[in-house]
This record gives structure tokens, C-alpha cells and sequence, in this order.
């Protein structure tokens, strides 16, 4: 993944930030968020599934660079989620797992687009 990648100016707040919203829309399936890192985030998480879907050992400790392991609201880890959850729906599908959803308001401050992103 290009964001992840070990080169010399390599953002370790922005790899962070990935992780923790790939996590989060892992455990919620859906986010509001600007429409700038959700367009960010969706790339993220098509290359997180296109990996997972592999269902190997190799897979699931990659995917395990790429997201954090915290507990779901069912008390379930967000891996075990995304293995045994979410990829039931991706399983016959070549892409398109996630889509985003403009929305009209403009965030208070900033007047930041904002966005929805969830799974289709």
C-alpha cells in the first residue's frame, strides 16, 4: 500500500489516522467524516479486502498491519469481524465494497464537505 510504505518521509500521523478509521468502519460500517479522508479511506479499505478475501495465515497478519485490533460493540476483535462478518458479503464481488455519500452540509468551522462512507 502506498500509504504504508517504508520511505524516508513516511507521515506516521496519517498512517495512524487510516488505521484508526479502517478499524472504526470495520466495527460501526458506516462513518461521517469529510469527504477528502473519506475518499482516502475508501482506498484504503478496497486494498484492506482485496487482501483479507485471500483467507490465509499470510492474509490475516498483513491485514493486521494495516488495521487495529480493538474490540467491536459485540465484544468481538474488528479482525475477527472482518473475516467472518464483512467478507461473507465481498466474497463473490471483484470491488466496489465500500461507497460514499455526499452530503449537502457543510461542517461548522471550516465549512469541510462532508461525507458518509459505509458498505455496500
Amino acid at each position: 500500500m502506498a500509504i504504508l510504505d517504508n520511505s524516508k518521509n513516511k507521515q506516521s500521523w496519517k498512517v495512524a489516522l487510516m488505521r484508526n478509521l479502517a478499524s472504526d468502519l470495520i466495527n460501526y460500517e458506516k462513518l461521517t467524516l469529510t469527504l477528502h479522508r473519506a475518499k482516502l479511506l475508501q482506498s484504503y479499505m478496497e486494498k484492506v479486502i482485496t487482501i483479507a478475501k485471500q483467507e490465509t495465515l499470510h492474509a490475516k497478519r498483513q491485514v493486521n498491519n494495516y488495521i487495529r485490533d480493538v474490540k467491536t460493540n459485540k465484544n468481538i476483535s474488528v479482525n475477527k469481524k472482518l473475516f467472518t462478518v464483512l467478507l461473507l458479503k465481498f466474497k463473490n464481488r471483484q470491488g466496489g465494497y465500500t461507497k460514499i455519500l455526499k452530503l449537502n452540509n457543510q461542517r461548522k468551522g471550516d465549512n469541510a464537505t462532508l461525507a458518509i462512507i459505509q458498505f455496500s
